[in-house]
């Protein structure tokens, strides 16, 4: 299924005991008779592979394999966009750290020192009635 990149349906473990299927004592322990794998694929690339296993053994019609596979592209595009908000969150975190200190000395800019001002200046005005500051 690695290399293959299709959804891969087994009637009957049994019958395909060594090839197909590795764990096949557990399978026969537990009454395992079919199982269905599901690539998730991004950009061409197989990511992870959904297993999922039946205690019958029973055949799987054309629509229903259609419809795990568009589930599956669905899935792949989700994880491709989480990617992406992890990649632009972690830029703009970058972009913050780069504008809010200097690069050379990583001393705190001005830009830092008004934020904080402010940010302390907004706690103090519940208890603050008459005050002036001169700058």
């Amino acid at each position: 299924m690695w290399n293959s990149q299709q959804t891969e349906w087994v009637k009957d473990i049994y019958q395909e005991k060594d090839s197909v299927f590795i764990c096949f004592q557990i399978a026969e322990k537990i009454g395992i008779k079919s199982a269905l794998g599901i690539p998730i694929i991004l950009d061409k690339q197989v990511l992870a592979i959904l297993v999922f296993f039946h205690k019958f053994s029973q055949t799987l019609d054309q629509n229903s394999i259609q419809l795990v596979n568009a589930v599956a592209t669905q899935l792949g595009g989700l994880i491709q966009r989480k990617k992406s908000e992890l990649a632009l969150k972690k830029a703009n975190q970058n972009l913050k750290l780069i504008a809010s200190f200097d690069i050379l000395t990583s001393l705190a800019n001005r830009r830092t020192f008004d934020e904080y001002f402010h940010q302390k200046w907004e706690q103090l005005i519940p208890f603050l009635k008459n005050f002036s500051t001169l700058c």
